[in-house]
């Protein structure tokens, strides 16, 4: 889009919406730091991704405790779009372990590592 003064922007409308921004981390962090052979990388790439967002925006108490939840349920909602794109026969093997993956470090102590600061 081209503005008033001329300047161009870009705007990606796949993600322009009015959710909860914390939506967005988990989000982020269910697509981009998962480390399939590595836990521990896991934990520290969610951290990293929590610590440089806190930077500019802080997060309140209670998005940081429905976190766990929404990354839980970004990884469940990948493992049904995979599902159903495997049932199309347009996924890998691997497409499903990632999301799967997701999931089984999801526990107490990933997130007591996640979230302790």
């Amino acid at each position: 889009m081209k503005d008033e003064a001329g300047k161009l922007w870009i705007i990606d409308f796949a993600a322009s919406n009015y959710l909860p921004r914390i939506i967005d981390l988990a989000v982020t962090a269910c697509n981009l730091c998962l480390d399939t052979k590595s836990k521990e990388k896991t934990v520290r790439n969610i951290r990293m991704i929590l610590d440089e967002y806190q930077k500019y925006a802080r997060l309140t108490d209670y998005e940081m405790e429905v976190f766990p939840l929404l990354y839980d349920l970004a990884n469940a909602m990948g493992i049904l779009q995979i599902s159903y794109l495997s049932n199309l026969g347009e996924t890998t093997d691997e497409d499903m372990f990632c999301e799967q993956k997701g999931l089984e470090f999801s526990d107490g102590d990933f997130w007591r590592a996640v979230l302790s600061s």
